[in-house]
């Protein structure tokens, strides 16, 4: 089964490359190519079930502003010539406010849209944006950028959150995991509340794949692709997925504590050897004060847990 990026690829490589080179000759020397953004084949994680809307032939342009200004209704006509069919593939099935993933567009405008920036970020707070929009200028392939201007705002954010900030969104995700996973979920099996049961089991298992996502250095994407995603990497990912997926689905309640302790016990090992915490409590929430006493920026810490 052919992957939506390497269709992409092709589609552009192979057809349409060609046609834009002869129309826009030089300008094309401008003008960065390929497939970023929403859309399960920019994560690579499309299957046969995604074909039914949101896939098929299709590429990116990003041009400069002042290209766009010029060009881009050119570009646009060109882009809507194309034959909409490609390798027995398509037309796209474009869903309800999902138009504009492809085609041309404006550098900033891209950007603009997943981060609220015009610019790249700068400030710890300028680089708060949730992970799962930064996955969303991070995905994907960038087929051709002779210019390099795309790329170079991509490659920023490719360099992940500073370590203040990540320091401060693991603690974040301790704090959620500890409550939901180690003192909520408890308290749900004693009072014999299913609802609290299974929310807080959920909830436990969300935060804990976004805190290996952290961990390893990487955004983490919209939820229905986290466990998905966790499974791919290489920092606690391969390790604790088959833990975590027992949890969602094993049915045996007097099982769960065990895999719960197991879980922490690994992340919390493997914050230690990162030297993100010191502290020996198997409590996920007791390592909050140690992470955060970690962030070197005095003035970012002030204004977390009253700055203690």
């Amino acid at each position: 089964m052919i992957k939506g990026m390497l269709l992409s690829r092709r589609y552009y490589t192979e057809y349409g490359k060609k046609i834009f080179d002869t129309r826009f000759k030089s300008l094309m020397d401008r003008v960065a190519v390929g497939l970023v953004g929403p859309g399960s084949e920019c994560l690579g994680f499309d299957d046969e079930y995604s074909r039914d809307h949101d896939w098929g032939p299709g590429f990116c342009l990003w041009l400069t502003s002042d290209d766009f200004q010029q060009y881009g209704e050119a570009f646009q006509d060109c882009y809507d010539s194309l034959s909409k069919r490609f390798n027995g593939f398509g037309p796209r099935m474009v869903s309800i406010g999902e138009a504009g993933r492809q085609g041309p567009m404006m550098i900033t405008d891209f950007y603009m849209r997943y981060t609220g920036l015009t610019t790249p970020p700068r400030t710890l707070e300028q680089w708060d944006i949730p992970s799962q929009k930064m996955v969303l200028c991070t995905n994907g392939e960038v087929f051709s950028d002779p210019l390099g201007v795309f790329s170079k705002w991509r490659n920023t954010l490719l360099q992940f959150y500073p370590e203040n900030l990540r320091l401060k969104k693991i603690a974040d995700r301790c704090m959620h995991a500890g409550q939901a996973g180690q003192y909520n979920w408890q308290r749900g099996i004693l009072r014999q509340d299913p609802f609290l049961i299974t929310t807080a089991k959920i909830n436990f298992c969300t935060e804990i794949i976004k805190l290996i996502f952290l961990l390893n250095k990487r955004y983490a994407p919209y939820y229905k692709w986290l466990l998905k995603g966790v499974r791919q990497l290489p920092v606690l990912g391969r390790e604790l997925t088959p833990s975590i997926e027992k949890l969602l689905m094993e049915n045996e309640v007097s099982t769960h504590q065990d895999i719960i302790t197991h879980i922490c016990k690994k992340t919390i090992e493997t914050m230690q050897d990162q030297g993100i915490t010191d502290t020996g409590q198997l409590f996920l929430i007791d390592h909050v004060p140690s992470i955060l006493g970690r962030i070197t920026d005095s003035d970012y810490r002030k204004t977390l847990w009253g700055g203690k």
